[in-house]
C-alpha cells in the first residue's frame, strides 16, 4: 500500500517536471511577481494615506504655572493637516463659577471651532480652576466629540472623555516650581545679607 502511494507520488512529480516548461516557469514567475507588486504598491499607498491622516486628541493637564489649574489641550499627534475642527460637549458649566457667560461651550474653540492645526500642533485654553467646588469637579466626566477633516476633505470624528478624577491624587496644594524658584532667591539673598554683615562687623 505504502509502496503504491510512493510509486504515485512519483508519478505525478514526473509528471510535473515534464510539464513545466522554461516557458510555463516564467510565466509563473512573472504572475506571482505582479501579485506581490500589486500588493505591494496597496500597501504602500495605505501606509502614506496613513501618514497624511491627522489625529485628534483632546485632554486637560494640570498647569505648569499654576497647582490648581487645569488646562484643556487639543493637539494633533499624527502627520496630516486636520482642518474644519468642531467641537462638541455633553456638559455645559461655568469655568470661574461665576455667574459670567464665560461657559465651556462659549469657549472659542467650541463656538467658533479651529481652522486648521498641523502635525504635532496643539492649541491651549483654561480649563477650571481647582480651588473652588472641588468635590463637585473632581466627580465630573464631560464627554467631547470632534468633528474635522484631512487634506483630501474626508470627514473624521473622534470621541474623547475628560474625567477628572483622574486628578484626585494630585492636585493637592502645593507651590508651583515658580514659586521654589523665587523662595530659593529669596533664601540666598537673605544667606548674603547675613554673610556680608558677619565681614562688616569683624573686618
Amino acid at each position: 500500500m505504502d509502496k503504491e502511494i510512493r510509486m504515485t507520488g512519483e508519478v505525478a512529480w514526473i509528471q510535473f517536471v515534464k510539464w513545466v516548461t522554461p516557458e510555463r516557469l516564467t510565466t509563473i514567475t512573472t504572475f506571482i511577481y505582479m501579485l506581490f507588486t500589486g500588493w505591494l504598491i496597496r500597501e504602500t499607498r495605505k501606509w502614506r494615506k496613513l501618514q497624511e491622516s491627522p489625529q485628534l486628541d483632546i485632554f486637560v493637564k494640570r498647569s505648569e504655572e499654576w497647582w490648581s489649574e487645569l488646562d484643556l489641550i487639543i493637539k494633533n499627534n499624527w502627520y496630516g493637516w486636520a482642518y474644519d475642527i468642531r467641537l462638541e460637549s455633553d456638559k455645559n458649566f461655568n469655568l470661574f463659577d461665576n455667574e459670567d457667560k464665560y461657559t465651556l461651550q462659549n469657549l472659542w474653540y467650541f463656538k467658533n471651532g479651529i481652522s486648521f492645526l498641523p502635525p504635532k500642533g496643539e492649541r491651549e485654553s483654561f480649563f477650571t480652576y481647582m480651588t473652588t467646588k472641588y468635590e463637585e469637579k473632581i466627580k465630573r466626566r464631560i464627554g467631547i466629540k470632534a468633528f474635522y477633516k484631512d487634506k483630501y476633505w474626508i470627514k473624521k470624528k473622534d470621541v474623547f472623555v475628560i474625567d477628572l478624577s483622574e486628578f484626585e491624587d494630585t492636585l493637592h496644594p502645593q507651590q508651583p516650581p515658580i514659586y521654589k524658584i523665587s523662595e530659593n532667591i529669596e533664601k540666598f539673598q537673605k544667606d548674603f545679607n547675613r554673610i556680608s554683615t558677619w565681614f562688616h562687623n569683624h573686618i
